[in-house]
């Protein structure tokens, strides 16, 4: 089932408004998304979906249901080169490869810091802000292994993704929210799942042009 970015118009408002909602999801007890909200309202720019190659556009209300791939999976998809998963992993490695201080931080919307010790051992860099739990990636971790893992782990049916710039490689627990503040003041793109977790989608923000 090969995937497809589906370029949205300008004036298309399904894409925001998936993103919105995992955000204001997130924002209930998050720290990134909280200070997020405000920015992916007034900036919002041009956006993509990743999808199955078949999917209809105009057939789409909205970006919220799935049954894309004849089963509504209810989680973020496989790591599998036809996924979706694989067309986000394309954007990311290419803005992780951009500068030495490109990061993306992925909110963990659904897990605690609390949880980690009840989960398997974890695959990609962890970031805690109290009990909050977030998976970062580094310029150095421009891989689809890397990235994939990143993802996967942080998405369970609500997540948001940040692709950002920050100086300071921050690693473990995050000491106070000035880095989610850095993190926001330097976003270009914001992710995340859709179709009930058979795509994704991408908006640009500001004039920034999707990769």
């Amino acid at each position: 089932m090969p995937w497809k970015y589906f370029t949205l118009a300008a004036e298309d408002p399904r894409g925001l408004n998936q993103i919105m909602e995992n955000v204001l999801f997130g924002a209930y007890e998050h720290t990134m998304t909280r200070k997020l909200a405000e920015l992916v309202k007034q900036t919002p720019g041009s956006s993509v979906l990743i999808a199955d190659e078949s999917l209809d556009l105009s057939r789409t209300t909205d970006f919220k249901n799935g049954g894309v791939y004849g089963t509504s999976t209810g989680s973020c998809p496989r790591a599998m080169d036809t996924y979706p998963l694989d067309g986000l992993s394309q954007i990311i490695k290419r803005w992780l490869s951009e500068s030495n201080t490109s990061v993306v931080v992925c909110e963990n919307a659904m897990n605690s810091k609390d949880d980690l010790t009840r989960m398997p051992p974890r695959e990609s860099r962890i970031l805690t802000y109290g009990n909050e739990l977030y998976h970062l990636l580094l310029s150095r971790d421009a891989s689809s292994e890397k990235i994939e893992n990143a993802v996967r782990e942080s998405c369970r049916y609500w997540m948001t993704g940040v692709c950002s710039r920050c100086a300071r490689a921050y690693e473990g627990e995050v000491e106070s929210d000035v880095f989610f503040d850095e993190i926001v003041a330097n976003a270009r793109y914001v992710f995340g799942p859709a179709l009930d977790g058979e795509g994704y989608v991408v908006i640009a923000l500001g004039h920034e042009k999707l990769p």
